[in-house]
C-alpha cells in the first residue's frame, strides 16, 4: 500500500500539489479491503474514504463506528462501484474527535500492508488531444 501513509495525512502527497494517477482509485482498494478484513476481525470501527476541504491533501481515509459505516455511510454506496468520500457534514458528530483505530482495526490494517493492493489498480496513461496540432504549429 505505497500511498497508505500519504492518505493519512493532511500534508501528504506534498501537500496536495503531487497526487499519483488513479490515486482514488488506491484509497478505495485500501478502505475496502481494510474494511473486510476488519469486519473478518469484529472490529467495532471502519474506515471511509474522506475527501477533506480546503488546501492541502484533499485524498485520506479516516476512521468511523462500525454502526454509523453500516446505516449511514453503506447504503449509500452502489455495489462493484468506487466508493465516495465524506465530508465533515457527513459525519456522525463533526466536533467529536476522530475514533482511535482498535486492535482489530490495527490489526486489519497491518494485513492490508502484507498485501499486494497496489497490483489492482491499473493506470493507462494516454496521449491528450491536440498534440499533434501543437507540433504542427511550432
Amino acid at each position: 500500500m505505497q500511498y497508505w501513509e500519504e492518505m493519512n495525512n493532511k500534508y501528504g502527497f506534498g501537500d496536495g500539489s503531487a497526487y499519483p494517477a488513479g490515486v482514488e482509485l488506491y484509497r478505495d482498494v485500501y478502505v475496502k479491503t481494510v474494511n473486510k478484513l476488519a469486519e473478518n476481525r469484529n472490529s467495532n470501527l471502519r474506515i471511509v474514504p474522506f475527501d477533506r476541504g480546503g488546501v492541502h491533501n484533499y485524498c485520506l481515509w479516516m476512521v468511523v463506528p462500525k454502526d454509523w459505516f453500516e446505516t449511514v455511510y453503506l447504503p449509500k454506496q452502489k455495489p462493484g462501484e468506487q466508493w465516495s468520500g465524506v465530508d465533515f457534514s457527513e459525519l456522525p458528530d463533526p466536533n467529536a474527535p476522530e475514533p482511535q483505530p482498535d486492535e482489530e482495526l490495527e490489526a486489519a490494517i497491518e494485513d492490508a500492508m502484507g498485501m499486494d493492493l497496489d497490483s489492482f489498480v491499473e493506470v493507462n496513461p494516454k496521449l491528450a488531444e491536440g498534440f499533434e496540432k501543437f507540433l504542427g504549429e511550432m
